[in-house]
């Protein structure tokens, strides 16, 4: 719906300056949003694997509550 495009906008943006090793991405059906690893988790060693999950931990705690008070449901 045309209400959405600034929010969808606002998730493109954050996904090419903000989600570092992330990105957000959108479910349609569930009318979610998902914060993705964009890495896959093949050849992924131990190390790597923990900074993936530090990385998109604090990206989700970033932006979780500041989307909710741009775009309000």
């Amino acid at each position: 719906e045309k209400k959405q495009l600034p929010l969808f906008s606002k998730l493109l943006e954050l996904n090419l300056l903000k989600t570092k090793d992330g990105a957000f991405a959108v479910d349609f059906t569930e009318k979610k949003i998902y914060l993705r690893a964009l890495r896959g988790l093949e050849g992924l060693d131990y190390p790597e694997f923990v900074d993936l999950v530090r990385t998109l931990s604090e990206v989700a705690d970033e932006w979780d509550d500041k989307l909710k008070a741009e775009f309000p449901s």
